[in-house]
């Protein structure tokens, strides 16, 4: 659901709710990768096939960034993957946060590519 309501925010230039969609993506991953009762712990293939299905739609919205030539959209979302990331590396998920690198990798390529300049703080 939240992809569907990021990729329509990047299509309307909606930056704030892009933000917030992202920023809801980030905290979500955090709370799957990290969460505070350590008996709901995933296991690695668990966390994995969960990232499978979150970064397809980031890669969509990533896209839409891109072909909306969208620098401030593009910087949320790769903001994200770098959060998902470092949670990622920080409890174990190495096949999550490969992946994440990969997507980090790819997204950021196309915006250059397409002449965005991109700004990770």
């Amino acid at each position: 659901m939240n992809e569907i309501i990021v990729i329509s925010s990047i299509a309307k230039y909606d930056l704030e709710a892009t933000r917030t969609g992202m920023e809801t993506i980030r905290n979500k991953m955090g709370e799957i990768y990290e969460p505070r009762d350590k008996s709901k712990k995933l296991t690695e293939e668990e966390g994995d096939k969960i990232a499978d299905r979150v970064f397809n739609h980031i890669t969509r919205a990533g896209e839409t960034a891109v072909f909306k030539f969208d620098e401030d959209s593009a910087v949320a979302i790769l903001g994200t993957v770098a959060a998902i990331c470092k949670a990622a590396v920080k409890n174990g998920f190495s096949a999550t946060a490969g992946k994440s690198v990969l997507l980090f990798e790819d997204v950021g390529r196309r915006a250059l590519l397409a002449g965005l300049f991109i700004t990770i703080v």
